[in-house]
């Protein structure tokens, strides 16, 4: 399997994230662990902490930001304005990463980052992965890793390969029993945000995929013509044990096409 660990990551360039369970472990247990997550994936994506952004939290929900029905509902009161917009000039002012686009599965997460800065993409990994390490292990009772030791951070050669990874990321719920077919309305997932309304505003870099189509119904049917998650194994140069997210890792190396 291809390993970044050995490799540096530099500013400028897009990157595919990819971490999974320990020992393939589920890393989300219910609905409210997705939730949690898929805020702190926006949320971090500036130099703020964890405990900075938590506040936030109260209003996120998986159809977006909710607005606070009266300056009583801030608990952190005046001068705070806990909304989206609020969240995004923070995020913005010192960006370390941009989320291009996103999913959340049962045992693993995808995304496609530009790594804003130096160092930006190991430091925003390293505050996720820890955050929501540490929320599961208190939530759970549980002690020690939730994720592998490491993610990995497999550059993205060109935009060709960048639209190929956007497409099999927003089809990866296809492996989720429930949203087979429907991927498009799963809410832990941007793949809603680039086809209808985007949810999460400038925290969500979709313009990167975006600009290359015409609108959402081109961007749909190259999705759906992509051939994303239905990838027969059949190079020689790749294990065929390999599971799937492996396999794509592994691809990447490689020409997308192929």
């Amino acid at each position: 399997m291809f390993d970044m660990r050995k490799k540096p990551v530099i500013s400028g360039e897009v990157y595919h994230v990819y971490s999974r369970g320990n020992h393939k472990e589920d890393i989300f247990f219910d609905e409210s662990d997705r939730r949690r997550f898929f805020f702190l994936l926006l949320a971090l994506q500036g130099k703020q902490t964890t405990e900075q952004v938590l506040p936030y939290l109260q209003f996120f929900t998986a159809r977006g930001f909710k607005e606070p029905r009266a300056k009583d509902d801030l608990k952190l009161g005046p001068p705070y304005s806990l909304d989206q917009n609020d969240l995004t000039e923070k995020v913005n002012s010192e960006r370390l990463v941009r989320v291009i686009n996103a999913t959340l599965m049962e045992n693993h997460i995808h995304a496609t980052v530009y790594n804003n800065s130096e160092h930006g993409l190991p430091r925003y990994m390293q505050r996720l992965i820890l955050a929501h390490t540490k929320y599961m292990n208190k939530k759970y009772e549980r002690t020690g890793h939730v994720f592998e030791s490491t993610y990995q951070a497999v550059p993205v050669k060109d935009d060709e390969q960048m639209l190929y990874l956007s497409a099999y990321i927003h089809r990866n719920q296809r492996d989720i029993k429930e949203w087979y077919d429907k991927e498009d309305l799963y809410p832990w997932s941007t793949y809603q945000d680039y086809i209808t309304k985007n949810r999460w505003g400038k925290l969500l870099s979709l313009e990167t995929v975006m600009d290359h189509f015409k609108d959402s119904k081109d961007y749909k049917r190259y999705v759906d013509g992509s051939g994303a998650k239905e990838k027969k194994r059949v190079d020689s140069n790749l294990d065929p044990n390999l599971d799937d997210t492996e396999f794509l890792i592994d691809c990447q190396t490689l020409d997308p096409n192929t």
